[in-house]
């Protein structure tokens, strides 16, 4: 065997006796340490709301009275109530990022996301958790290290199950089989959550659920009589109910928060402050307003979750005016999905937009990609779909032509950390839950009126 580089031909025999040389002489850096946490703790996993879950968990604990920290992919956080502090930037949704949350001092709950890369590299940071939620289990990174089918995934995903303590509980997607069939895993309790309670109810063995019933997000549990938390129309982040992933992961932050035995009341109160605004939950289906357009934006970075993006904006689209969707996505993924979100921009639209992500490009080459998400718009219906250089290049040529009542649905990345600065450039302001509920109520008249 030989190995080819710049020098030419040289035996594969000796390209790894110098590999090894090489490593060798390279000093050692800081060994690896697993926390055993010592205040109660919650491990998110997941492939989409990970993030959403993680900071909705940590604003319920806080809203408990808690002194609360949690890493995600922004940064490491603390909160209590004196005040929310960014300790580090950068994405910490992983080891380290535990690591540094169970540093935090005057710590009494602990929220860790726990990312796919970050425990295939070096695991999740925790020795064990009092809670464990997985919150589904889709297609995203196939492929890549190792990981090449949906099992092979669910299988890394139930790492945060197996370290759930023998008195904690796992908190899992009911709706989702191979996500429910973690359960078998667990050496706790299981609290299976879900929005239709057809799904997960009678309870059975599983000894509690999280579910919608008419209208409220209640709590079963074996031998007690059910709880109700909070009416759904009052948890801003679901979108006024519109937003299925949203109420997925309200339900999911709810059960984390309760399995870990924090008050109702202080959950009912969380769930009911905490809003889809660039303050709370940056770059997660944040909504803006301006005198006559709603613009969406969502950091949208798989299919599942631009479906998700899109079928919130329809619901919210007044009658007789346009869903514009503003698409696009990373250069790594498989031409297959490049193709496919160009399919589901297209599809769902009644425009679409794509802008080019420089900064994500990783290796593809511009052109190709842009070739590829006009193939996939062309297979979903539009032919001549524009590529944007750039996200703010294409969100101003899609406002320049909006009606009243129209929705933008933005999936933004290399922008997502400036988001509400450049919607107010744009005359847009966040939206809260009352003009939320409001959209909902004029698009709602165009299904009555049919």
């Amino acid at each position: 065997a030989w190995c080819v580089d710049d020098a030419g031909r040289i035996p594969l025999a000796e390209t790894l006796d110098l590999a090894r040389h090489r490593l060798r002489t390279v000093e050692p850096g800081p060994g690896s340490v697993v926390v055993d946490p010592v205040v109660p703790t919650v491990a998110i996993t997941g492939t989409n709301g990970k993030t959403t879950t993680t900071r909705l968990t940590a604003a319920l604990a806080r809203a408990c009275g808690h002194r609360v920290a949690w890493n995600a992919t922004d940064g490491v956080h603390a909160a209590d109530d004196g005040g929310h502090v960014l300790l580090e930037e950068g994405d910490w949704a992983g080891f380290n990022g535990a690591a540094r949350v169970m540093g935090v001092d005057g710590l009494e709950v602990a929220v860790v996301e726990s990312a796919r890369g970050g425990m295939l590299r070096r695991g999740m940071g925790v020795s064990a958790v009092d809670v464990g939620v997985v919150t589904n289990v889709t297609a995203d990174h196939l492929g890549d290290m190792g990981i090449h089918t949906l099992e092979d995934l669910a299988q890394l995903k139930a790492t945060v199950v197996r370290a759930v303590r023998p008195d904690g509980w796992a908190v899992l997607n009911g709706t989702d089989p191979r996500v429910r069939a973690m359960a078998q895993e667990s050496a706790g309790g299981v609290c299976l959550f879900a929005a239709d309670p057809g799904t997960v109810l009678p309870l059975g063995p599983h000894g509690r659920a999280v579910v919608v019933e008419d209208g409220t997000i209640m709590l079963h549990e074996m031998d007690h009589d059910p709880v109700p938390l909070v009416a759904l129309e009052a948890v801003p982040i679901t979108m006024a109910g519109l937003s299925a992933h949203n109420v997925a992961n309200a339900l999911a932050a709810a059960a984390a928060a309760w399995c870990l035995g924090l008050d109702t009341a202080g959950i009912a109160t969380g769930l009911q402050t905490f809003l889809p605004d660039g303050a709370a939950n940056p770059g997660r289906m944040n909504p803006y307003v301006t005198d006559d357009v709603l613009v969406i934006a969502d950091v949208a970075h798989n299919e599942d979750s631009l479906v998700a993006l899109c079928d919130v904006g329809r619901g919210l689209v007044a009658p007789g005016s346009r869903l514009h969707v503003i698409a696009g996505t990373m250069g790594d993924r498989h031409p297959d999905i490049i193709r496919d979100i160009g399919r589901i921009a297209a599809s769902r639209g009644d425009t679409v937009t794509f802008a080019q992500k420089d900064s994500y490009l990783r290796g593809r080459d511009p052109e190709e990609l842009a070739g590829l998400l006009r193939e996939g718009a062309a297979a979903g219906g539009v032919p001549d779909a524009v590529v944007h250089p750039d996200e703010l290049t294409a969100l101003d040529a899609v406002l320049a032509r909006t009606g009243t009542g129209d929705v933008v649905c933005f999936a933004v990345h290399v922008n997502q950390a400036d988001i509400t600065s450049l919607m107010h450039q744009r005359g847009a302001r966040p939206a809260d839950g009352v003009d939320v509920r409001r959209w909902a109520g004029i698009a709602a008249s165009q299904e009555t009126t049919r």
